[in-house]
C-alpha cells in the first residue's frame, strides 16, 4: 500500500502515513438524530434521547435551546446525567432501624427486625422507585395476619419518610377485633385459690395489681416496701432475645406507686434486695397462667388478661375512673373504656333481668 500524498510504501490498513504523517482516511461525521421536542405546561421544551443505551430527558427554555442541548449531549459535549441511584427497600429499612437503635425501645427494635426478616421478602432487594406498593401489600395479606401487615407497612412508611421519599397511599386489610378475655369478680376468687402455692404465683398476683408484663419482669425485691409497689422501670427483650432493663416505664403515667391490696402478696415477698423479684421469663408465666385457668375451668387469659381483670374488678366495685387510671398507669380514659373496662357478662345479665321484670310486671 502506497501513501497517496508522498507515495511511500506503508503497511496495509494504516490510517496515517509513517513517512509524511498524513491522515489517509477521513472519518465520516456521525449524523446526530435529534427527536422533536414537546412543549410542557410551564412553557419549556423537552425530548427524550438514547445515550449509551440509556434513555434520558433533555430540556430547554426554548425549542432552539433544547436542540442545542440535545445535540451537545448526543455528541458527548455535555455529560448525560446518571440515573438516580437505586435505593433497595431493605437498605432503607436497615438504615432507619440503625439510626433509631438508641432512641426506640429494644422490644420495638426487636419487632422491626422480625418484620424486616419475614415480611415483604420478595421486595427487599427492589428499587423503591419501581415497587408497585399496593401490589406488594396485597401479596402479603395471603401470608400474614392483618395486624402483621399493618405493622409491617408502618415500618415501611416510617423508613420511606426518614429517607425523604414520598409515602404512597395504600389500602390495608381490616383488623379483626379479637375477643379480650378476662376474669370477672367471681372468677378472680376461684383463680386466686387455684394458683396458691404454685410456681409464678407472685408474678400473677402482681399482674392482678395492674402491672404490665414488662413491669413484672423488671421489678426487684426492694421495689416493694412499706406496703407499696414502686413501679418505675420495665424489662423487654431485644432483637437477640436478651432481656434489657429500661429505667423508664412505657409512658410517663406508668411510673406509679400501687398499694399492696392482696394480702397473699406480702406472704410471698422475699427479703429486700437488688435481685429480680420474678426471675421467670414472660413465656413461662404466660403458659402457667393458662394452665392454671384451664385446670380451674376458667378462660385462658394470659399475662395481659390479669391487667384487664384488674380493670374489670374496679368497674364492678365502682372505683372512680381517676383512681383506676392512676393505679393502672393508663394515659387516658378512652384506653380504659375501649380496651380494659369490660362489663362482665354475668353483670349484664342481671341488668337485662331487671328490664325483663319491669316489662313483665303488670301495672296496678
Amino acid at each position: 500500500m502506497k501513501c497517496r500524498y508522498c507515495k511511500s510504501e506503508i503497511q496495509d490498513g494504516s490510517l496515517y502515513c509513517s513517512q509524511c504523517g498524513s491522515q489517509l482516511f477521513r472519518s465520516r461525521k456521525q449524523e446526530l438524530t435529534i427527536p422533536k421536542p414537546k412543549q410542557r405546561a410551564d412553557g419549556s421544551w423537552a425530548g427524550q434521547l438514547m445515550v449509551n443505551g440509556k434513555r434520558m430527558t433533555v430540556k430547554g427554555n426554548t425549542a432552539e435551546e433544547y436542540e442545542i442541548n440535545a445535540r451537545a449531549t448526543k455528541a458527548g459535549l455535555i455529560a448525560s446525567k446518571d440515573e438516580p441511584p437505586k435505593l433497595a427497600l431493605g437498605d432503607i429499612i436497615d438504615s432507619y432501624i440503625a439510626s433509631n437503635e438508641h432512641v426506640l425501645s429494644p422490644s420495638t427494635i426487636r419487632g422491626y427486625a422480625t418484620i424486616r426478616k419475614h415480611c415483604f421478602k420478595n421486595y427487599m432487594q427492589k428499587d423503591v422507585q419501581s415497587i408497585a406498593w399496593q401490589k406488594m401489600v396485597n401479596s402479603e395479606t395471603f401470608l400474614h395476619s392483618p395486624k402483621t401487615v399493618k405493622n409491617a407497612w408502618g415500618l415501611v412508611s416510617a423508613s420511606l419518610a426518614a429517607a425523604d421519599i414520598r409515602v404512597p397511599h395504600v389500602n390495608l386489610p381490616k383488623l379483626q377485633q379479637k375477643e379480650t378475655l378476662f376474669l370477672d369478680h367471681d372468677q378472680i376468687k376461684i383463680f386466686l385459690e387455684a394458683i396458691k402455692g404454685k410456681p409464678s404465683e407472685l408474678a400473677i398476683l402482681l399482674g392482678l395489681h395492674s402491672l404490665r408484663q414488662s413491669e413484672i419482669i423488671a421489678l426487684k425485691a426492694n421495689d416493694i416496701r412499706d406496703g407499696y409497689i414502686h413501679v418505675n422501670k420495665a424489662a423487654v427483650p431485644n432483637e437477640r432475645n436478651y432481656l434489657v432493663l429500661k429505667k423508664t416505664t412505657k409512658t410517663k403515667l406508668s411510673t406509679r406507686v400501687i398499694p399492696v391490696m392482696i394480702p397473699r402478696l406480702n406472704e410471698l415477698l422475699p427479703e429486700p434486695s437488688d435481685k429480680r423479684l420474678c426471675p421467670e421469663d414472660d413465656s413461662t408465666i404466660y403458659k402457667r397462667i393458662n394452665r392454671y385457668c384451664e385446670s380451674a375451668g376458667l378462660p385462658k387469659i394470659g399475662i395481659h388478661g390479669l391487667r384487664r381483670s384488674f380493670a374489670s374488678l374496679c368497674y364492678y366495685l365502682k372505683i372512680d375512673e381517676r383512681t383506676v387510671m392512676q393505679l393502672g398507669g393508663w394515659s387516658n380514659m378512652q384506653t380504659v373504656h375501649e380496651c380494659y373496662i369490660k362489663l362482665a357478662q354475668k353483670d349484664q345479665n342481671v341488668q337485662v333481668e331487671k328490664l325483663k321484670n319491669y316489662f313483665n310486671t303488670p301495672s296496678e
